[in-house]
């Protein structure tokens, strides 16, 4: 029998599903963002195994060939309620990557971790340049040019952008290198983003700022899709990803399941789909369907979308607050279409999966989230 040792001292069988060590999470916090000031010209482009036995002791069965690294650290984030997985090759040195089947394994909210996706850092130069400080970077984070980030949605499929995602990605590379605060930049599918890390006010909690790079006009709008808004305020955005903005008297009430994954259906490449209130001129409400995710409690890029469009329609004034059911983002429109994202992101905790065995959970006590 499989068992692992709660918060409360007691002892519980668990289903053997998926190899996994959790670390002690970092205290709760609100999720609630307070207000911020712009810090433009820092984001200015220009200027050990786990002990349990081996899947080859186990009756019937086999360790997978070619082996991988027996067990894997992850960290888990969430920014406003939308949470990732974090794998570092930092922090999992000769660790293969993860492929499609295991994000979709660990983002499984029942058989696995659960998260609504798994980013990815690996080196875009060489392992040199990650780690710590380097000649020229004083923020401490390390070479600007030396992390990658990828986008594996909770489904396997590939997401080119997240601003909730990238936040949470800022801050597990700040916590691995032990760093409270700083200057990053991630090369992404969409470019590079610049980060400006910060403490939060709570525990676990940073505040970051991100450069998300311009808008645009996003994808066609299908026939079917203009017929069924016909009468209904729309328009699409690309943020590096694809967006459908639908204005909505009452966005809580819409039932994001049936809606949200129809819209998606009709466009070719997919689309996330935000359902908007304008409350004032810097004051929007919204709930999302993601593109490979389905409802989430918070969309970044969804957010920047929505502040886009409706600066468009002439609605609001180029400082935003956007109101999401994980909490409160702020969206700031510069010149040449250029957006800026700000919010927090909380550390949840560490987590060891084992990629050979798959088939013990326990739960690690440790200190803390690094």
């Amino acid at each position: 029998m499989c068992i692992a040792v709660v918060g409360d001292g007691r002892v519980r069988p668990l289903t053997p599903q998926l190899g996994v060590a959790i670390a002690e999470q970092a205290p709760r916090v609100s999720p609630v963002m307070t207000g911020t000031a712009p810090i433009a010209s820092a984001l200015n482009p220009a200027s050990p195994a786990s002990s349990g036995v081996t899947a080859a002791e186990l009756p019937g069965r086999r360790a997978p060939t070619p082996p991988l690294a027996s067990s894997v650290e992850l960290t888990k984030h969430h920014g406003l309620g939308n949470d990732f997985l974090v794998f570092l090759s930092e922090r999992n040195k000769g660790a293969t990557l993860p492929t499609k089947v295991e994000a979709q394994q660990w983002c499984d909210r029942h058989r696995g971790v659960g998260a609504d996706g798994l980013l990815i850092g690996t080196p875009t130069n060489s392992a040199e340049t990650l780690g710590g400080a380097q000649d020229g970077d004083p923020s401490g984070i390390g070479d600007p040019s030396g992390i990658e980030m990828q986008l594996f949605n909770a489904d396997g499929s590939i997401a080119e952008m997240s601003g909730n995602g990238v936040r949470c990605f800022g801050q597990a590379v700040a916590d691995a290198r032990g760093i409270g605060s700083g200057t990053l930049a991630v090369t992404t599918a969409t470019g590079v983003k610049y980060l400006q890390i910060e403490p939060g006010s709570e525990a676990g909690e940073v505040r970051v700022t991100v450069a998300m790079g311009a808008a645009g006009a996003g994808p066609t709008v299908p026939p079917d899709v203009a017929d069924a808004l016909l009468g209904t305020r729309h328009t699409t955005v690309d943020m590096g990803n694809p967006h459908l903005v639908v204005e909505d008297p009452d966005p809580g009430s819409v039932d994001l399941m049936v809606r949200g994954g129809w819209f998606e259906a009709q466009f070719a490449e997919g689309v996330n789909v935000e359902f908007i209130r304008i409350v004032d001129r810097h004051r929007i409400e919204l709930t999302v369907w993601e593109r490979g995710a389905g409802i989430t409690a918070a969309c970044g890029t969804g957010a920047c979308a929505a502040v886009f469009a409706a600066r468009r329609w002439g609605a609001v004034d180029d400082d935003v607050t956007v109101a999401m059911p994980g909490g409160e983002a702020r969206v700031l429109l510069q010149a040449h279409d250029h957006v800026t994202l700000i919010g927090p992101s909380v550390s949840i905790g560490r987590i060891t999966i084992d990629r050979v065995t798959i088939d013990r959970v326990t739960l690690d006590r440790t200190a803390g989230a690094r």
